[in-house]
């Protein structure tokens, strides 16, 4: 099989984070299948005197192409936007028209995230017959948000509709996701394949480092949407009755936050901000760690529970967008969104009743479920069902 992905997200070097559980997942497929990835990258800052950049990565069984298109910055955001499109769409026809000449046409795209990838997706099939299918990831139709699906752009909604529409299959990383896209965007049938979880890095270890204090682990980027200023003032109203426990923070540093621990007299023994630090350096962290959580406004999947509950530990979660479907009562607690006091009493029923969690049972079962084998296995299916029927 010749197996083309066009990724609206990709990690990239202006972004190594961003959307880099797409890469593991073309690095579970690349270890049973040749597949060709293709990035276009929005840039703003990375080019300065250059029209176009391109760079291309070759590794067993996985080409990858990241090709960056400066953004042209207007008094006019809709010009700016407009102008975009047509360099993205430029440079991915270019790409592909590259990628054709080089191996003829692709047995299958697999586009993931419609906007903007979708575009070169809709191309190839309605010109040559290839036939696609996409996985979604965004959050983009959590209604709640200023800025979702209804309210983005008619070109946004247009590729949207017209990507989730004309694939042979929808997989959605989660039920929840998948069923907002039927609610919003179109019904669809979807077949559900979640994202997966390195479980070489990734792994449950017994002995934890000799520490007097609890430790409660958060990794995320600390945007908006994971409530990082209501999570401090939960610790800061859990810390008001226990002191014995330590909160680590992995993600982007804000001075921000800094000033609220500060405001609200947070012992600087009791929380720490790693900032960024590298991918298994994050494993390292959560090993050593007694519990992790996440006070997210909602969550498609969420990759971070899921390396969590590889390495065992009971996780705290919001009860809100797929995380129901990840943490149940014996991996962990859900919690009421917005809600500091349910997080702060989550804190201390965790804390007391550790020996509860079966760390061991807890690694397996989620192993079990996110390994780049099965990953893989589900995706080269839905691969082999759709070239069987085309």
């Amino acid at each position: 099989m010749k197996i083309l992905w066009l990724c609206s997200w990709y990690p990239h070097a202006s972004d190594k984070f961003d959307g880099d559980f797409i890469e593991r997942q073309a690095k579970a497929i690349a270890l049973h299948q040749q597949i060709e990835v293709i990035h276009i990258v929005q840039n703003t800052n990375l080019l300065q005197t250059e029209i176009k950049r391109t760079e291309k990565y070759e590794s067993k069984n996985l080409r990858q192409t990241i090709v960056y298109v400066p953004y042209l910055k207007t008094p006019f955001e809709k010009l700016s936007k407009l102008i975009f499109n047509y360099r993205y769409t430029k440079a991915l026809h270019t790409e592909l028209a590259h990628y054709i000449q080089k191996n003829g046409l692709p047995d299958l795209v697999h586009v993931h995230v419609p906007v903007k990838a979708g575009v070169g997706a809709l191309w190839l099939k309605r010109k040559y017959n290839v036939p696609f299918v996409v996985t979604e990831h965004a959050n983009v139709y959590h209604t709640t948000d200023k800025e979702n699906f209804s309210t983005n752009s008619p070109y946004f909604r247009s590729i949207t509709k017209k990507t989730v529409a004309q694939a042979s299959v929808l997989i959605s990383v989660s039920k929840f996701l998948g069923d907002a896209i039927n609610n919003i965007v179109c019904k669809r049938e979807y077949t559900i394949i979640p994202n997966v979880v390195d479980t070489d890095v990734f792994y449950y270890v017994k002995s934890k480092p000799a520490n007097d204090q609890f430790r409660f682990l958060h990794v995320s980027n600390l945007y908006p949407i994971k409530n990082p200023k209501l999570m401090i003032e939960a610790i800061a109203l859990y810390l008001s009755n226990n002191n014995n426990a330590e909160f680590i923070f992995i993600g982007n540093k804000d001075n921000y936050l800094q000033k609220e621990v500060e405001k609200l007299q947070i012992a600087t023994e009791n929380i720490k901000f790693l900032g960024e630090i590298p991918y298994k350096e994050v494993a390292v962290e959560m090993q050593q760690a007694n519990a992790f959580f996440l006070f997210s406004k909602s969550e498609t999947f969420s990759c971070v529970t899921a390396e969590a509950l590889c390495c065992g530990l009971p996780v705290i979660a919001t009860n809100v967008g797929a995380l129901p479907e990840l943490v149940t009562s014996e991996n962990g607690i859900l919690v009421d969104p917005e809600n500091i006091e349910s997080l702060a009493n989550a804190f201390s029923e965790v804390q007391k009743n550790i020996m509860q969690y079966d760390g061991e049972k807890i690694s397996k079962q989620a192993a079990a479920k996110f390994n780049y084998e099965i990953i893989a296995s589900k995706i080269i299916a839905v691969y082999k069902n759709v070239l069987a029927i085309s």
